[in-house]
């Protein structure tokens, strides 16, 4: 990840750090811990149609739309927990910097994509040391974010947890839960109740 900036939260964004029950933050069970880098893909606000002062041109959309990748200069901590106040709920995906959550999702509603490659001919393909996260937001936006994990050994191990947490998982505690795992010579997708919005 290229770039050392500080971070900085659109509105729709920093709506999302606080949607979990606050109970679920004081009570919940740390499962696993690891580091990891840490982007956020940050949307640019839509443009006003009509400028703030008569001398103001308003600028084309087309230079008003997407974002920008903005990366910490820290590393991260991921956390699994299980939520006490309401286990059927599933699991807690928590990204902090130092005692700053930065990020606290119900891994049911996030979708998860890891890059798949080969560098040698013949050779099975290898999951990169990256994983996009996306998500739709309380007012239908797409967010997403991306962690880079130090070694493949670490990622590998988040992905097997992920998967075997989710696995074991009876069906009756994660009603909406779909898991789907679809490989392919460039990515493996992990939808996670995807059509769940949070």
């Amino acid at each position: 990840m290229a770039g050392s900036h500080s971070l900085s939260w659109p509105a729709t964004a920093a709506a999302e750090q606080s949607e979990l029950p606050p109970s679920s933050m004081s009570i919940a069970t740390v499962t696993n811990q690891w580091e990891a880098e840490y982007a956020r893909f940050i949307l640019y606000p839509p443009a006003s149609p009509h400028p703030s002062h008569p001398s103001l041109v308003p600028l084309r959309r087309k230079h008003c739309t997407g974002g920008k990748w903005i990366s910490s200069s820290s590393l991260v901590s991921l956390k699994l927990r299980t939520d006490r106040s309401d286990p059927n709920r599933g699991f807690i995906l928590v990204l902090a910097f130092r005692h700053t959550i930065l990020e606290e999702h119900y891994v049911s509603r996030l979708m998860f994509s890891w890059p798949q490659v080969s560098c040698v001919s013949g050779f099975p393909t290898r999951g990169t040391r990256a994983v996009f996260v996306s998500y739709r937001d309380s007012v239908g936006q797409i967010q997403k974010f991306v962690l880079r994990f130090l070694t493949i050994y670490e990622i590998e191990n988040f992905m097997n947890v992920l998967k075997g947490k989710l696995d074991s998982a009876s069906p009756p505690a994660l009603p909406c839960l779909e898991f789907d795992s679809v490989i392919s010579s460039q990515s493996e997708f992990i939808p996670f109740g995807g059509a769940s919005q949070r």
